[in-house]
């Protein structure tokens, strides 16, 4: 049986979209109409520059899909190429045939192909992609907050809504946030697309300076049937460039306390509970070992995969003077043998340290997401000499990253 890969003909919309359907049915209902929806999808952004629908075939039958984009992102401070995997989807007769595992593969070879030293996705099953190479990202902190807790900066001036749900106003303010935040990726085409067909909701901006320094995407909604006049309000997207736009969307959160039982909202930011009066997750007062009480929901989303190591350390090596060199062993292949990768930077130092760590380790210590010493204790490192791992941390000093892109 012959798998083979390649964009995906026109003439294959609808079954890509019934795939769609069948794969993702939390996403799509199961009828005419959504089907639909998700031919007029493909045919409106199959010509987008930052993305292309990509099929796999058996016997001229597409029996897979999914969505390969390319994106802009900010690498500890530099603008880089990365790729992306969304929507991988295969068609329910030809599972555990191999098919999701080519197409990510194809993904991969197409980057490297590109010159792109990264690719990143949204896992449906971590531990699928963890065995071909891709680490963890950083957590996401997901809070319930009464309105009352956030803190009354008394910043009202500055504060509107947009008129319409569009991206075109904000774009200045979070190309800025992008350029300043490691992680970070330039809206895609679909993303943009997606804030200006919310289907409901606000979009509240602070404005500084005839700037927008920070906006606020957010839905006010019931939390019971039974009560229609208790609610809550939904945070999707808050930006913010500057302390006082944050104080801003502060204010406005704790003014809404005589309505709104609570806010939900999510960041990347792990002391965000620094600005709150009170660190009370609603409805769930839970009392924790030590006398600790319950803070957030956690959870982790992206994961990401050198592609060209040696490139992504090229771009923070001028931080260290060690001579260090770089063992990475690579996934098993369909033969199950396992490949090293190695290089080094600043030769010539006095002496030579060697680090051996997986891809996956090391993918997640280059993007900020987990330190060289954390990760020796945890034994995914080995060393000659650990004691030196937390001086390099300190040297390295690789923010965790962020991203605020759905695809």
């Amino acid at each position: 049986m012959s798998i083979i890969i390649k964009q995906i003909e026109k003439s294959d919309y609808e079954a890509f979209a019934k795939i769609s359907q069948t794969a993702y049915p939390g996403n799509y209902n199961d009828n005419p109409s959504e089907k639909n929806k998700i031919i007029e999808h493909l045919e409106k952004y199959e010509g987008s520059f930052d993305m292309t629908y990509i099929g796999a075939y058996i016997d001229s039958k597409l029996v897979g899909g999914m969505r390969f984009y390319t994106f802009e992102m900010n690498f500890h401070g530099q603008i880089i190429t990365a790729s992306g995997i969304g929507s991988v989807g295969v068609d329910l007769l030809y599972k555990k045939r191999h098919v999701a595992k080519s197409m990510v593969e194809y993904a991969s070879q197409r980057s490297i192909d590109l010159g792109i030293p990264i690719i990143t996705l949204y896992p449906f099953k971590a531990s699928f992609y963890y065995s071909f190479g891709y680490g963890y990202g950083s957590p996401l902190y997901n809070y319930n907050i009464s309105p009352e807790h956030f803190k009354d900066f008394k910043v009202r001036d500055g504060l509107s809504y947009l008129e319409e749900n569009s991206f075109d106003p904000l774009e200045s303010c979070y190309n800025k946030y992008v350029e300043n935040t490691h992680g970070m990726m330039y809206k895609s085409t679909i993303d943009k697309s997606r804030i200006s067909k919310l289907p409901k909701g606000r979009i509240l901006t602070f404005t500084e300076n005839s700037q927008i320094t920070g906006y606020m995407i957010f839905t006010q909604e019931k939390i019971s049937n039974s009560n229609v006049l208790r609610q809550k309000i939904d945070i999707s997207e808050m930006v913010y460039n500057t302390p006082k736009a944050l104080q801003a969307f502060s204010s406005f959160l704790h003014t809404q306390k005589d309505q709104v039982e609570c806010v939900e909202l999510h960041t990347f930011d792990p002391r965000f509970y620094q600005m709150l009066c009170d660190i009370a997750f609603v409805n769930d007062r839970v009392q924790f070992p030590l006398i600790s009480h319950k803070l957030n929901n956690t959870s982790l989303g992206m994961m990401y995969m050198a592609l060209d190591p040696a490139e992504l350390i090229e771009w923070v090596e001028d931080r260290v003077e060690e001579n260090i060199v770089f063992n990475i062993i690579d996934p098993k292949n369909s033969e199950g043998e396992q490949g090293v990768e190695s290089f080094e930077i600043n030769p010539g130092y006095l002496e030579r340290f060697e680090l051996d760590f997986s891809l996956q380790s090391f993918t997640s210590w280059i993007m900020g997401a987990v330190s060289l010493e954390e990760l020796y204790m945890y034994g995914n490192l080995t060393c000659a000499i650990p004691s030196k791992l937390k001086v390099l941390d300190r040297k390295f000093n690789l923010d965790s990253p962020q991203c605020l892109n759905t695809f």
